[in-house]
């Protein structure tokens, strides 16, 4: 994320949340909007939100499919099949849509769910892109989650509301919830899909009961500028947190305190946070590029990977956890090999 352009689009969309029922909000503000599926728009110089083509354009999003089979990049409206090894190109664009200021996998890697400039939530092949089944309408979505049975998907808006399907039937499943006072940027389940977080710009992270959508232990609170990434580690006993001035916390997920001091790292904004499956690190996109930290402690791993002038914007860990795949500012993708 262009650090300057989520300062832009932060103070813009202050003034734009009541609109944000009916028009894509990763479209609304000249920038980046990037969270754990990480959503993201950018302003061009002719004022067009998202670029037709990926060619040079920022990556927003990047996703390994659970399997490791597959890496899929977005860049302006453009989703990309790459070689999880390697990072190139392969083939044609997988689909295309609108402003993507959302996008996810599910569990078994068979569809990818995505939200743009319409307002919908789509279904699509993973690896074909064909559209599968109807969209779901009229969803102000700023980030989707499936949980981890991959029955259900759930959205958070920017009015602070949670609101969930039924993924074979697209019925709503509830009422909508009512979770924060304002926008909410990131969803995560925890590993065994009873617990969900939000992490909202109202400065907290708060954990519900995914069945029942009641709270769950008191907000976790602490973070002073916007809660912007949550990540649960792989056996669901810590919660990462990273926030819009660049702050990332560990939490202990049952008892809400801190596991470690307050973490700083080399970035205006921790939006881009990832947990590897191994439960070893966790890694950062910033300023400098991509950089990995211990998991347990928070202390650092090694120096920057991918150092680029203008930083990384997205990072994401193969699912067997032993390389790093980062995005920049200019469309490049690269995958790293991690320490053994």
């Amino acid at each position: 994320m262009a650090d300057n352009d989520f300062s832009r689009w932060k103070w813009l969309i202050g003034g734009l949340v009541g609109l944000l029922v009916v028009t894509c909000v990763g479209c609304l503000g000249a920038g980046v909007v990037r969270s754990g599926s990480e959503a993201a728009s950018e302003y061009g110089d002719e004022g067009d939100f998202c670029a037709d083509d990926d060619e040079g354009e920022e990556v927003s999003y990047l996703l390994f499919r659970p399997d490791g089979g597959a890496l899929v990049s977005v860049a302006g409206n453009t989703a990309r099949r790459r070689d999880p090894a390697t990072g190139e190109r392969r083939g044609d664009p997988l689909f295309t849509q609108d402003c993507p200021s959302a996008l996810t996998f599910s569990p078994d890697g068979r569809l990818l769910a995505s939200h743009g400039e319409d307002s919908a939530v789509h279904f699509w092949d993973s690896t074909t892109g064909k559209p599968v089944g109807p969209p779901i309408p009229d969803v102000p979505a700023l980030d989707l989650a499936f949980s981890p049975d991959g029955k259900t998907i759930t959205d958070g808006e920017g009015d602070g509301i949670v609101r969930q399907w039924d993924v074979r039937t697209r019925e709503q499943l509830g009422a909508p919830l009512a979770a924060h006072d304002d926008l909410i940027f990131d969803l995560a389940y925890s590993p065994d899909g009873r617990l969900l977080a939000t992490a909202a710009f109202d400065d907290t992270v708060r954990l519900w009961d995914a069945r029942t959508r009641k709270p769950h232990g008191a907000p976790l609170t602490g973070h002073q500028d916007g809660v912007l990434a949550v990540a649960f580690s792989p056996d669901g006993a810590t919660i990462y947190t990273g926030d819009n001035a660049g702050v990332v916390r560990i939490w202990n997920a049952a008892t809400g305190a801190l596991r470690t001091a307050p973490i700083k790292i080399d970035a205006d904004n921790a939006a881009s946070l990832r947990v590897s499956p191994d439960g070893r690190y966790f890694a950062t996109a910033g300023t400098r590029g991509a950089d990995l930290w211990s998991a347990e402690d928070g202390t650092p791993v090694r120096g920057a990977l991918d150092e680029q002038a203008e930083g990384v914007t997205v990072v994401a860990f193969s699912p067997d956890g032993t390389t790093l795949a980062t995005g920049g500012h200019h469309g490049d993708v690269k995958v790293w090999k991690l320490p053994a």
